[in-house]
This record gives structure tokens, sequence and C-alpha cells, in this order.
């Protein structure tokens, strides 16, 4: 499914309060089924089907608040930004599954409080805003320099290199990235001494668009921290032709490095008609064969180890890499 769908799916889900009285649900029977789980209260007075929420994605979950945030404005229609908006774009997101919405608001006088949003004051230029299937947010490149000025540093990560593989398909055009990154420090540039600045310019030096996934870029985020040098999507050249790519190889260990998730030996499309068997077995072949081949070892972990540099280091450990700095 792709995102648009996606966005359309959320909508076609939500239900309000006043469609449930229509069709014979009262006041009453809508809590008792929030009560029991039966439906999930998205926001007051907007609700969805409990077992439809306890499936959907935590973007989907963040994506859905907006959406009720946007069906509730009155006056003015929130612009939504920070990582609200990444989510909006499309962009991989980490951790917002439960995090209020983010809006930034162009005046004081459109500013409440509200238990459902952050609300952010700043100038937004218009060419900085942009309707995504019905919902206001603040453009691509203004989203990614927001978050990388605000966001917690795995979230940024995250964002950041999701983003560049949104824009560039994981640096296939090397100058046109060259130029949009020149383009965002200069945008940060012009914003100096306002906070988060100089935190942005460095996370925009170290986001790389070759990460595949959310755990890769936790991953690069953590070994980065533990003070490893590691180049991404290294190749081997695989038996018959062709190569193997990997994750990672840590530079100076003669290791190289791979993060799975489960979606790998559990999701149909990952599978792709083979069984987890077939899956486990085909790995292990190729393991093999680049263990054999290049004398490097090979270190697997699993997504919770990508969310913690200590995780990440036992597991480095046990297999005789010691991290060789940590850095502050």
């Amino acid at each position: 499914m792709n995102h648009w769908d996606r966005l359309s799916e959320i909508r076609t889900h939500m239900m309000s309060r006043a469609q449930l009285r229509a069709e014979g649900v009262h006041d009453r029977a809508i809590e008792h089924a929030v009560r029991t789980g039966e439906l999930h209260r998205v926001a007051r007075g907007h609700y969805v089907a409990g077992a439809t929420w306890a499936a959907w994605h935590p973007d989907w979950r963040h994506l859905a608040l907006a959406s009720a945030v946007d069906l509730d404005a009155t006056r003015r229609r929130p612009v939504f930004s920070h990582l609200t908006a990444a989510a909006i774009h499309g962009v991989a997101c980490y951790g917002i599954g439960n995090e209020r919405v983010h809006v930034t608001l162009r005046s004081r006088n459109h500013q409440r409080r509200s238990t459902r949003m952050i609300q952010h004051e700043a100038r937004v230029a218009d060419d900085e805003l942009t309707e995504v299937d019905g919902l206001w947010c603040t453009s691509l490149g203004r989203t990614l320099r927001d978050v990388a000025r605000f966001a917690r540093p795995e979230q940024a990560a995250v964002v950041l290199d999701a983003g560049l593989r949104m824009l560039f398909g994981g640096a296939d055009d090397i100058d046109a990235e060259r130029e949009w990154r020149a383009r965002q420090l200069s945008e940060l540039s012009a914003l100096a001494p306002a906070r988060g600045v100089r935190v942005a310019q460095g996370r925009f030096a170290h986001a790389d668009g070759r990460a595949e996934s959310v755990a890769e870029s936790l991953s690069r985020l953590q070994l980065r921290r533990l003070g490893y040098e590691v180049r991404l999507q290294p190749t081997v050249a695989a038996p018959g032709g062709g190569v193997y790519r990997i994750d990672f190889e840590l530079l100076g260990a003669a290791t190289f490095g791979e993060v799975d998730g489960d979606v790998k030996y559990t999701s149909s499309e990952m599978l792709g008609g083979r069984t987890p068997r077939d899956v486990v077995l085909a790995e292990k072949q190729r393991e093999d064969w680049i263990r054999g081949t290049t004398g490097f070892g090979f270190v697997r972990w699993d997504f919770a180890t990508s969310r913690s540099a200590n995780a990440l280091a036992e597991r480095l450990r046990a297999f005789h890499v010691p991290p060789p700095l940590r850095r502050t």
C-alpha cells in the first residue's frame, strides 16, 4: 500500500461521535465500547475500531491524531510541522506513536492550550507550506530542518536518513544530493544563533540515505556513538555472478554487521513465496560465503538491540568486537 492510499484508509476507518450517534450508537454505548476496547478514542469525539487501532503502525496512529486535529479546526486549519509533517510526507519516523501532534503557529493570536498538540511559534514562508492529501504542512525541506533542530537524536537520525532516501534513492545522484545538503545548511546558517542550529548542522552532516530502514538508521547512530567508523552497504562478490550487499562494515575491525527485523521472516511481501525456513537457510549460505571469501567476522543483531548503544556494544563484545572508543 502506498502512502497516499494509507492516508485515505486512515480517514475511512475514523468515526466521529456525530457519525456514531447517527447510526444509533449513543453516548453511553460509545463509552462502554471504549472501556471494553471495541472502540479506541483517537481524540475527543473521534474513534477507530479497537482491532484496527491495535493493528496500525505507530506512524498510522499519529496520522490519525493529526486527521482528528485537522477535522476539529474551526477558524484556521493547522499547519502540521516537525515529526508530524514528516509522517504526512510519508517519511519513516521513530517513536511518534504516543507523541502529540506538532503544529506551527504563524501568529500568537491563534495559540491555545491543547493536550493533543505541541504548538511551535515560528515564521513559515509561503514557499515552505504545502498541502499533502488534504493536510496543510511544512514543505519537506523545512520539515527536515525542523526535525534536525528539535527532535531527539534517534528520531532525527531516522527521519533525516529516510528523507534523503525519499529524495535521492540512496544517493544515486551524488551531485544533486550534495547541492541539496548545501542548500539546507545555508538555510540553517541564516537562522544562527537560534536554538538547535548547530545541532542540526551536525545531524545533516551525518545523515545518509543509503540506510534502508529505521533499524539501520538507529544502528548507525549507535555505532557512531560507540566510536566505530562504518561503511554502509559494502558489497561482496556472490557465487555465479552478482554481489551480496551487507548493511555495515566496521572499518578497522574486519567485521560486517547486519540488523534484522522480524519482518524479513514473517512478511509475505519480504518472503516472496518462500517459507521462513527457506529464508533462514538462504541467509546462512550467504553468510557462510561472505565469511569464507573475505575472512571477516559477521555479527547480526535485532531491532531492539539497535535502540540502545549499550545493548549493541554488549552484542559486539560477545563476538569479540569491542567498541574502540565511546564518544561523548
